[in-house]
Formats: structure tokens, sequence, C-alpha cells
């Protein structure tokens, strides 16, 4: 699915070397940004799990998202996520307020609730809940095997 939506973003622009090329160099560009995007989130979460200071974060207020997302049999789901917003003060007394990334279910988070957070001493403002929800980087390792499987498949229909 992804390969059909850039395709058609970025094969106008390989028309010049012929549809069979111009397919497979559009394959290998998109798995590469993929593997790229993904590399990074996980280094990210890595970094920031190995020298991150935990503390806890008071959830000042939900900032939250109608998102839809397509199922497995094709048809689209709309869901409520929250998307809490904490104020926490460093180890230097520096007060910070920002969102945190990870989406939750409404019924998970309340405002005045408190929560393990993990953040950058060098960058506050980067944090993620101090969960194995927040620090899970399982859709970078899924970003990544499926960046690589399309980059393979555009070197293979480059080849065939």
């Amino acid at each position: 699915m992804a390969l059909i939506i850039c395709e058609k973003l970025v094969f106008g622009a390989l028309c010049e070397y012929g549809p069979p090329v111009g397919k497979s160099l559009t394959a290998i560009a998109v798995g590469a940004v993929v593997v790229a995007l993904a590399s990074y989130g996980i280094r990210n979460t890595r970094r920031l799990t190995a020298v991150g200071v935990r503390i806890l974060a008071r959830v000042v207020d939900r900032e939250i998202r109608h998102e839809e997302h397509r199922n497995d049999d094709g048809s689209l789901e709309s869901r409520t996520r929250i998307y809490p917003i904490v104020e926490f003060t460093t180890a230097d007394g520096s007060t910070y307020r920002t969102s945190v990334h990870e989406g939750l279910p409404p019924q998970e988070i309340h405002e005045r609730d408190v929560i393990p957070v993990i953040y950058d001493p060098e960058n506050p403002r980067n944090l993620r809940m101090d969960t194995v929800q927040g620090r899970k980087s399982g859709l970078g390792y899924t970003g990544v095997v499926v960046g690589t499987a399309i980059f393979i498949y555009g070197v293979y229909s480059l080849v065939a």
C-alpha cells in the first residue's frame, strides 16, 4: 500500500528512465527513507533510555485527537486518543510544560494524574512515558523490516 502511494508521488519524476526502472528506483528510494527514519526513532529511544532522567510528572491538560486508521480488512476505524500535557521540574529546578508523544485511550489518563516520564537532560522537552509502551521500539523495528522489504523489492525488480 505504501509503495503504491509513494509510487504515485515519485513515479512522475522518474518516468524518463522508463516504467520498470522508474518503479524500481522509487522502491529503492522509499525503502531507504523508511529504514533511515525508523532507525532514527530506534536510536533516539535507546539514547533516551540510556541517559534519560526518570521522574514523575503531573498531567495538567490533555490534547484530544480523533484519528483514523485502516484495519487489516481495509476498513477505516476512527478512534480517540489522549495526548497528555505534563508539567515537571528538572534536577536543576527548571519547570517544563510539554506534550507527551504517546497517545492513550481516553479512559487511561486524566488531568491531575501523576505519570512516570523519562526526559533528556540536554533537551527536557524530549520526553516519553517511562512505561513499557513509552520505551518500546516496536514500530521502529517494524519500519526497518518494511523499509528493507521495499528496498529489496526495488533492487530485485531493477535487476530482474
